[in-house]
Parts: structure tokens; C-alpha cells; sequence
């Protein structure tokens, strides 16, 4: 299979705090097998992320790859063997909905907790993953937000907070049963920070 049409079964985060060896831990980790780069992005306060999809062992051996090339600048990574479906295009910011009945919301002190609340989320209740941002201009921090019924988000994000829980890194969650139209459209849309259609964030 060709870059770009990899089955993404398994995802891999790595956090460093260095742009530099970022940079260079991303090449060493797509080198050593064929997986996908999702994102390879700087992120505050001066970190750079590394997400990965693909195969189990193919993302198993990058990310071994992506620990030895970033010994010393590590702060955190995430291995997920078998994660949902709805993880991938929820951090590419390609989800796009033309409705939304309630919305949820899990925040995280950690990307990594991010894509395990996301992934716990979307596998324990029938939700529809919207975004998963992580971290540029949120200090490192990370939030998912998702919608569906009011009663399935609830227990989405309840999933999400316990998963969060155990990692040690959850923040606050929301559960918003009718949010305002134009709150909802901006939300769906991932602008979160626009002004008059300017974007400030």
C-alpha cells in the first residue's frame, strides 16, 4: 500500500520538549517502517508531537525507533494497538457535521490523556468524536469534544474523564444538552477562536 492509504489499526503519540530533535525523531520514526504521519506539529510550551497510524507491529517499531532517536527529550508517548475508527479524523480537524444535538466536552493535561479520553469515548457510547485538539495555545494541554444524544454524551464523556482519571491528567468536562446555534456551528466547524470570522487563536 501507498503513504496515504496505510490501515490505520494502531496510533503512537510522542512528545518531546525540543522543535529540533522533534524534527528529527519524526524522520527516524517514519523510516523505520511504512506508517502514516498524521502530525508531526510544535506545540506549547515549546513541545513538538508526533502522531502516527498505521499497523500494530509497523507502530510498534516506530515508536521504539521514535524512544531511542528521542532519549533525553522525552516527556510523554502514547501506544493505542487497537483505537477507534473516529480518533484519525477527529485530530485532523476533518470531521464535518450538519447537526449536533448535545455536546461534550473532556479537557486533559496532557495530549496523550486527549486521545485516550477520545478513543475511550467514541469505544464506550455512540458518539461522534468532532475534534480533538492538541495543545497549540493551550500550554499543553489537550481537549476532545463530541456529540450525539444528550444521554449517549453523557456516558461518552463520563468514558472519557475515567480514562483520563487513570492517566492521571484530567481537567474539567462539559456536557451541553441544546447548545446555542451559533455556538454549536462554530464548534462543528473547528473555529473555535474566530471573531467576526477572524481567527484569533
Amino acid at each position: 500500500m501507498t503513504q496515504g492509504t496505510l490501515e490505520r489499526v494502531a496510533l503512537v503519540l510522542v512528545e518531546l520538549d525540543s522543535v529540533a530533535r522533534g524534527v528529527f525523531v519524526a524522520d527516524a520514526m517514519m523510516k523505520t517502517a511504512p506508517v502514516e504521519l498524521i502530525s508531526a506539529t510544535h506545540a506549547t510550551p515549546g513541545k513538538f508531537v508526533i502522531v502516527i497510524g498505521g499497523g500494530v507491529a509497523e507502530v510498534e517499531s516506530s515508536l521504539a525507533k521514535g524512544l531511542e532517536a528521542g532519549s533525553g527529550h522525552l516527556i510523554d508517548h502514547l501506544f493505542l494497538p487497537q483505537v477507534d475508527g473516529q480518533v484519525f479524523p477527529a485530530i485532523a480537524g476533518r470531521v464535518r457535521l450538519t447537526e449536533v444535538d448535545a455536546i461534550g466536552i473532556v479537557e486533559t493535561g496532557t495530549l496523550s490523556s486527549a486521545i485516550l479520553a477520545a478513543d475511550a469515548a467514541a469505544k464506550g457510547a455512540s458518539v461522534r468524536l468532532v475534534e480533538i485538539k492538541l495543545s497549540r495555545g493551550l500550554h499543553g494541554k489537550g481537549f476532545v469534544t463530541m456529540t450525539g444524544a444528550v444521554s449517549d454524551v453523557e456516558a461518552g464523556v463520563d468514558f472519557g474523564e475515567r480514562a483520563a482519571r487513570e492517566r492521571g491528567f484530567f481537567v474539567s468536562r462539559a456536557v451541553i444538552p441544546r447548545p446555542h446555534d451559533e455556538l454549536g456551528r462554530r464548534i462543528l466547524e473547528g473555529r473555535w477562536g474566530d471573531i467576526e470570522g477572524q481567527p484569533v487563536l
